[in-house]
């Protein structure tokens, strides 16, 4: 008599209810789509009723309040003198682009992972009364409908 691998191995194909890479590919670039979709219209229903102002202000507000907006402009004169101050703005060679660039790349960067907990709470509490009580998960993902500047 077999053992039970070869028995098992021999009789039943093994069967995989994976999906192949190219399902997968598929599957996420469809989720991807929806999730883009659902963004747009809420940005859109956003937009149209002037929502989207009211919002920057308010976190705008927030920022200012929290001290937040001088710790960064502080951040970016900090970063201006480390690279020596010789950032020309309006520089044509390559240099000046990529470090100012860089400098872009970091201060978006920092900015971003530094904003108070409570001013994204404030605004999402703000998105979640305008777009009713349906919008689970309005929040979350602050910043990939569209970036509110301060």
């Amino acid at each position: 008599m077999p053992q039970y691998s070869e028995y098992n191995s021999r009789q039943w194909p093994q069967q995989s209810n994976a999906l192949s890479a190219s399902e997968l590919h598929q599957r996420q670039q469809q989720q991807h789509q929806q999730q883009q979709h659902i963004e747009s219209n809420i940005f859109g229903r956003l937009e149209a009723t002037g929502e989207v102002d009211r919002l920057q202000r308010l976190l705008r507000s927030h920022l200012i309040e929290s001290g937040w907006r001088d710790a960064m402009r502080n951040r970016a004169r900090d970063a201006i003198r480390r690279i020596g101050g010789g950032l020309a703005i309006d520089g044509d060679d390559d240099a000046s682009r990529k470090t100012m660039d860089g400098l872009l790349s970091e201060m978006i960067s920092e900015g971003r992972a530094t904003v108070p907990p409570e001013a994204r709470g404030a605004v999402a509490d703000r998105l979640r009364a305008v777009l009713g009580e349906g919008a689970v998960g309005v929040g979350v993902g602050i910043g990939k409908t569209g970036d509110f500047k301060a």
